[in-house]
């Protein structure tokens, strides 16, 4: 055994002169004595000046991690050569079976009482023939190469290797030509499972470390040097793992050589024993009970176990046309645990398929074997595409991430695609339940072909999309900001649909129903039972979205909008919230919706009003607590008198009301009822007061318009019911007339055309009106009116002359006014009172009771009917009445001046505006009676004076 000394910058290797040698081994050490590279070999076979050979020669390269480099070959060629007189060996060739075998030796205790070292291979390369240089520098093999190793195989040709003898570490290797290249992945010590536990294990590792650091220097192991490596193939790659394969124009793999990864040995340095978290014994008592915990415990997982290791060390096989480079990179950072291994594949595009079926397409793709994640990226003209199991993928303009711990990430343009549609969004993430990536047997293959699709076994735990969210199917699209969906496992394992809570510009919409929310919405799914024939996909359930059992929306400002299409209503509010009550939750729910005010839409120009509004849709019911108030277009005042066109009518009430939908019929209590109406010859304005009122409402369908809810029968209903309506003139703003009804029920019936009013009742009109002021709508051209004249023109003018005056009618039991006919009719007791309100008149008058132009009427009946139009030239304005005809134990009275008065008593009598004459009847048994004389018949000019008559026992009547 020959020895050479330290080798440094600077100095000169110790040359030897070999001679006729046996079994020879040079050894060099450094200046602490380690032994740094060993040269030997079996006999030296050549005698020639310029060549050297021998038999059996082996090199041994040490690193200071325990690692060694060992050549060996049956024979050793090189070449001298001569320089300053002395004979150079610097290159040579190994031939005939190389073999190349870096291992690490390992101080083992369990191969006995003393300690002793053991020998574990990291990978062997074979060749035919290897030719080197400088001192092993460079190595390079003609032929075929073969390489084996714990994690790696391979076989090529063309082997070029370079080596780094100052930093000790491979620093190239090239396959040119490259058959096949195997790689496994072995089961590496299990590690925490979530984020959680991996900080729980780095905290024990780091006191371990606390714990050591107390011991002798010499109890201490040195840290072992750790290099990273990447293996690059070029050309037409495949990757085969399984039943999948990868095909790209690059893969690039990253692994660490060294350290104590899952390849090596635990912690502890036990080898062939890995110490594994999950497996610690947790309780708290005897041995053998702690014992008996931990078999339990394994035996429990021991199928689980297994199914995952045979999973985790299935063998890739990659194949490529190009050649296979490994390099050492230094700006990587190993890995806590030592056992990183990184694919990463490029190509245009990147395909994974499992049984010929394409489940992942991108412009890269990355795999990292030590955190079990994978990441794809988009390329030039190539989205990322992958399959999401069951009939459903998704497509992504920039990255995709897969983490078992975080779950599955899209960074951009998002669009998965399912039997039923298509779900849109700019950023998406996927978090699962606990579980691997198990491949289906081929039972199960055969049973359901899509089983075959990658990630299927991954259930759905929660689905985070953002950036403009949309999902359409056939029947429903959906539009938000954002959406969140939870799932629930059912007792198949299945992911089903929990929750949905979506944010910004909310827009769900079916054939059914609209539901828009301006903030948020949230939806809560039946638990439905399993049924694992019919399991509906993860994403898919987004857009079939099982039956709702709880709906909430907000957006405030009125912001929520919720119509149904087939019953047609549509209510809005600040905050809407849905209970299914065990059924249909569109067509039988229980809704309540908030508001400032909240509305039900009961058309395109009318709703109801309320702080809060409640929905029955089993009973088809509305119900609105407290204030409230209604808004409707009505064709007729609330005096029944038509108008130009439709106008906007506003009902408030104090305390509450109900509508239902079937029905159209409101009931409101302590109700006020407001109506604007601006036509060209005045300004009306009508106020409606009761206790309660009933409004019936009918669709209204005009050509080229939409259908509108117009008011079809009101019933307001007393005590206390009033009416007040009053005119203003459009350009000086003064009051022009008033006119103010109280009865018990006044009831307006839109299709007889016909305002009732039911028990005892007061009218009061004051009117303020000149005399020259016309009374009565102007007629077309073909002397038709272009309207209905108001309630108020014909009582106004009922008797006497044209110009101011009150008028005040008291009746008992009924009032009708028929729109048709404008007639008005007042039942079983009437009393008419008619007073000029001049301010002339009533100055020279000192007893209101004898004022000129007082006319009082008394009557059982009481009928007031509008006259025939005329033009203007032909029959002068005489107000809307035509006449008025009393009947049953008549009394009337005008008082002409302060000194004249006339009294009439009889049984019927008819006011004719035309003539404005009064003529009464009578009969020989019952005659009419004029001031102190008796008459058959008689008539008498309001305006003159003048009358004349029939005396007792003449027939002739008046023309």
């Amino acid at each position: 055994m020959i020895e050479t000394g330290p080798v440094g910058m600077g100095s000169e290797p110790i040359r030897v002169k070999i001679g006729n040698l046996e079994r020879v081994r040079y050894i060099k050490r450094d200046e602490n004595g380690r032994i740094m590279q060993e040269f030997g070999f079996q006999e030296r076979l050549s005698r020639g000046k310029r060549l050297l050979e021998f038999s059996r020669p082996f090199f041994k390269f040490h690193r200071e991690d325990r690692q060694t480099i060992e050549i060996t070959a049956p024979l050793l060629s090189m070449p001298v050569e001569f320089a300053g007189g002395q004979r150079l060996p610097d290159r040579g060739s190994l031939k005939g079976g190389v073999r190349i075998e870096i291992y690490r030796t390992e101080r083992s205790r369990l191969s006995g009482p003393e300690e002793k070292d053991q020998r574990l291979t990291d990978f062997v390369v074979e060749m035919e023939k290897l030719d080197f240089q400088g001192e092993f520098s460079q190595l390079t093999g003609i032929g075929p190469v073969r390489i084996t190793g714990t994690q790696i195989n391979a076989s090529g040709s063309d082997l070029t290797l370079q080596y780094d003898q100052v930093r000790q570490r491979l620093q190239e290797l090239e396959l040119r030509r490259i058959d096949y290249l195997r790689l496994k992945t072995a089961a590496p010590t299990k590690t925490a499972k979530t984020t959680e536990e991996k900080k729980e294990r780095v905290a024990q590792q780091a006191a371990k470390t606390d714990n050591k650091s107390s011991l002798p220097d010499e109890g201490k192991t040195k840290k072992k040097k750790v290099e990273i490596y990447k293996l690059s193939l070029h050309q037409d790659v495949v990757v085969v793992r399984g039943r999948e394969e990868l095909t790209a124009d690059m893969v690039e793999i990253l692994a660490e050589v060294g350290g104590s990864g899952g390849n090596q040995h635990d912690s502890e340095g036990l080898p062939g024993l890995r110490f594994n978290k999950e497996d610690e014994i947790k309780s708290e008592g005897p041995a053998e009970d702690k014992t008996q915990e931990q078999a339990k415990n394994k035996e429990i997982n021991k199928d689980k176990e297994k199914e995952q290791e045979k999973e985790e060390e299935q063998e890739v096989v990659i194949t490529c046309r190009g050649p296979l480079r490994i390099r050492p990179v230094d700006d990587v950072i190993p890995s806590a645990e030592g056992n990183k291994l990184e694919l990463t594949a490029y190509g245009s595009p990147v395909r994974v398929r499992r049984e010929n079926e394409e489940v992942l397409r991108a412009g890269q793709i990355r795999y990292n074997l030590e955190h079990k994640t994978v990441a794809l990226k988009s390329g030039k003209g190539h989205k990322v595409w992958l399959s999401m199991g069951q009939g459903q993928y998704a497509t992504s303009d920039n990255e995709v991430i897969y983490d078992p711990c975080t779950g599955l990430t899209f960074d951009g343009r998002l669009l998965a695609t399912t039997d039923k549609g298509q779900i849109e969004a700019n950023q998406g993430h996927l978090i699962f339940y606990p579980s691997h990536l198990s491949h289906p047997t081929d039972a199960d293959s055969r049973k359901d072909p899509r089983k075959n699709e990658a990630l299927q076994t991954l259930r759905i735990k929660s689905v985070k999309l953002g950036g403009g969210v949309k999902i359409t199917d056939p029947n429903t699209s959906y539009s938000s900001d954002k959406l969140q969906a939870y799932f629930d496992r059912d007792d198949q394992g299945n992911s089903q649909l929990n929750r949905i809570l979506a944010q910004g510009s909310v827009r769900m919409e079916n054939p059914d129903y609209l539901l828009e929310a301006r903030d948020n919405l949230q939806i809560t799914f039946f638990d439905e039972q399993s049924d694992s024939s019919r399991t509906v996909p993860s994403l898919e359930q987004l857009q079939v979205r099982g039956r709702p059992e709880y709906i909430m929306a907000k957006g405030a400002g009125g912001g929520v909008l919720f119509r149904d299409k087939k019953q047609k209503f549509e209510v809005t509010g600040d905050k809407l919230e849905g209970n299914a009550n065990n059924s249909d939750i569109a067509r039988q729910g229980f809704w309540q919706i908030w508001g400032q005010p909240a509305e039900v839409k009961l058309a395109k120009q009318g709703n109801l009003q309320g702080k809060i509004i409640q929905i029955d849709l089993k009973t088809r019911y509305c119900t609105i607590p407290g204030e409230g108030g209604i808004n409707a277009m009505i064709a007729d005042d609330l005096a029944g008198n038509a108008m130009d066109k439709p106008r906007p009518i506003e009902i408030k009430w104090l305390e509450g009301a109900g509508y239902s939908i079937d029905a159209n019929e409101v009931v409101a209590r302590e109700v006020t009822a407001c109506l604007e109406n601006r036509e060209s010859d005045a300004i009306f304005y009508d106020v409606l007061s009761c206790p309660e009122m009933n409004i019936t409402l009918r669709d209204e369908e005009k050509e080229n318009t939409s259908k509108k809810k117009t008011l079809s029968d009101l019933w307001a209903k007393g005590p206390g019911v009033r009416l007040v309506r009053e005119a203003y003139d459009p350009c000086t703003g003064g009051l022009m007339m008033r006119m103010e009804m109280e009865t018990r029920q006044l009831h307006f019936d839109k299709a007889a055309n016909l305002l009732t009013a039911l028990g005892e009742g007061l009218i009061e009109i004051s009117d303020y009106r000149s005399a020259n002021v016309p009374r009565t709508s102007r007629p077309h051209l073909d002397g038709k009116r272009d309207k209905k004249e108001p309630l108020d023109n014909i009582l106004s003018s009922s008797l006497g002359e044209l110009g101011p005056a009150y008028t005040m009618i008291r009746f008992l039991k009924r009032m009708e006014y028929n729109l048709d006919t404008e007639k008005v009719f007042f039942y079983d007791g009437v009393g008419l009172r008619r007073l000029p309100i001049s301010d002339q008149v009533l100055a020279d008058s000192s007893d209101r009771s004898n004022i000129p132009g007082l006319m009082v009427l008394d009557c059982d009946e009481l009928e007031v009917a509008r006259g025939p139009s005329a033009p203007d030239d032909k029959v002068k304005d005489v107000g809307s009445l035509g006449y008025l005809r009393a009947g049953g134990n008549v009394v009337f009275e005008v008082i002409q001046s302060p000194r004249e008065r006339h009294f009439f008593a009889g049984r019927s009598l008819l006011f004719d505006r035309q003539t404005n004459t009064v003529t009464a009847y009578g009969s020989e048994l019952s005659p009419v009676r004029f001031d102190q004389t008796q008459m058959l018949w008689l008539k008498y000019n309001i305006e003159t004076g003048d009358f004349s008559g029939k005396p007792i026992g003449q027939s002739v009547v008046p023309d």
